[in-house]
């Protein structure tokens, strides 16, 4: 059951097909009560249609794009052709994380033994302010064992409730890299710029709080960058960085390296 009113023009929605005419789709919006959405058959592919039913199916969950909203009769226009693949996914993995946190206050609300809305009143608008929805507020709350609570009013048997909920609720996951880096230079005091360089490279990891880093030696010249954080993307930018620090210094130090980055 939908939560939300009506979308807004270029919105990514998601859609239940539950009727196929020769001209178009109705689709049910998920998110949305009671609101039914058209798609021309000229929405649906970026191919010539000669039979709509090769294309769509009564029943079939995907994601449109909002092309038009009439507010005065709940009347909406979407379109299936002009979304990627990236932003199904996008789409369909922040659905799950809304009902997701919509579980989670519903069991804060067991627990406190009041009805959800009182949940959702208190706690909603905060988090999304500071972290855009509430799932990552949970989170955030999970990751800093309940340290960040400490930055909101709610009251005791609020944050108490929140963190023992989301404590058993989720799972926090890391990403881990690896890359391994041979060092030489032929330098009277070699060992020094080898030195420098890896001080270097460690300097540079420790700038990014979020990233666990460490290097560590598999034997002179070889050594390896260990790095694990939240996603791909935070921990990719480490080593990107690291990288780039490398290509610098080394030059100044007349040292010479190759770095492998290992499939984790």
């Amino acid at each position: 059951m939908g939560t939300k009113k009506i979308p807004q023009k270029n919105d990514l929605v998601l859609v239940v097909v539950n009727n196929i005419t020769n001209h178009g789709i109705y689709c049910d919006l998920k998110e949305y009560d009671g609101i039914t959405a058209y798609c021309h058959i000229s929405e649906i592919a970026g191919t010539f249609i000669r039979n709509i039913r090769n294309f769509v199916k009564v029943g079939q969950n995907t994601v449109a794009k909002v092309l038009r909203v009439s507010p005065e009769n709940n009347q909406v226009d979407i379109s299936l052709k002009r979304v990627n693949d990236s932003h199904k996914r996008d789409k369909i993995q922040e659905y799950k994380r809304q009902n997701a946190a919509i579980a989670i206050c519903n069991l804060i609300a067991e627990k406190l033994k009041i009805k959800v809305d009182q949940v959702r009143n208190e706690i909603e608008t905060p988090l999304i302010k500071i972290y855009g929805n509430m799932y990552a507020g949970f989170e955030e709350i999970a990751v800093s064992e309940g340290e960040v609570l400490n930055d909101y009013n709610f009251s005791t048997e609020m944050k108490k409730a929140i963190l023992d909920v989301v404590a058993i609720s989720i799972q926090i996951s890391t990403v881990n890299i690896s890359a391994d880096l041979g060092v030489r230079s032929f330098a009277p005091d070699g060992v020094e710029h080898v030195k420098s360089l890896l001080k270097s490279a460690e300097e540079t990891a420790n700038r990014f709080t979020e990233v666990n880093s460490k290097i560590t030696t598999l034997g002179s010249p070889q050594y390896r960058i260990n790095l694990e954080g939240r996603s791909y993307d935070e921990v990719l930018e480490v080593l990107d960085s690291i990288e780039n620090e490398l290509n610098t210094i080394s030059k100044s130090l007349n040292v010479e390296y190759v770095i492998e980055r290992k499939k984790n």
